[in-house]
């Protein structure tokens, strides 16, 4: 078997890409194949980096955010075949938990994220490259409804705004938008009852296996 095969999902907040991301990797174990998932959620600075900032004080859309380090490392020994342990970032303190993931190494693996396109050299090791594409109001809807259920034990609608407008907007136009560019197809998933277009899911699926 070989371990080659890094498939890149990138796309802004809230665009669907993580739950396209599932799903394709669902698809394609269904096939017999073995596929591993990685998040860039996962590689997230804690809280502690910041100097003694406030968690609503950090730009979380900004890619210095990241542990570029850790994640090209963890890429580069799944792509050895080498199986990598990871601790589960936790949103709501900012910070890694006790839990731990292991990520075995297979045919694909595939990584999802704000900046899955961001880095030169994840980009360079990557095989297949797409790019989730959600226009803003469809985005802010989703973000809105996820992290009031899914994400945060206390959610403020008022704050959130504010940081729409000051950081994750701004960000997205900035940093995320343009990687686009480096995508080898670029999906339009704009149903706003579901998270994922199925055909668009079942044409990565198609398109990989």
């Amino acid at each position: 078997m070989e371990h080659n095969n890094l498939v890149l999902i990138a796309g802004g907040t809230a665009s669907g890409k993580t739950f396209i991301a599932k799903k394709v990797a669902e698809n394609i174990a269904r096939t017999g194949k073995e596929v591993s998932f990685l998040s860039i959620d996962n590689y997230y600075k804690p809280l502690s980096e910041f100097g003694g900032l406030d968690n609503n004080d950090v730009n979380w859309d900004h890619p210095d955010t990241i542990l570029w380090t850790e994640l090209k490392s963890d890429i580069a020994k799944l792509k050895d075949g080498q199986t990598i342990t990871r601790n589960v970032y936790n949103f709501n303190i900012s910070d890694y938990t006790d839990e731990v993931v292991e990520i075995k190494p297979s045919e694909y693996i595939i990584l999802e994220g704000l900046f899955a396109l961001y880095d030169e050299d994840i980009v360079g090791m990557a095989e297949a490259k797409f790019f989730v594409q959600a226009d803003s109001d469809v985005r802010l809807i989703r973000r809105i409804r996820r992290d009031e259920s899914d994400r945060y034990s206390e959610f403020n609608i008022q704050p959130f705004i504010d940081r729409w407008e000051a950081s994750i907007k701004p960000m997205h136009d900035k940093y995320i938008a343009p990687q686009q560019h480096r995508a080898s197809i670029v999906f339009k998933n704009n149903i706003k009852d579901n998270e994922g277009d199925s055909d668009a899911i079942n044409m990565i699926t198609n398109l990989l296996v």
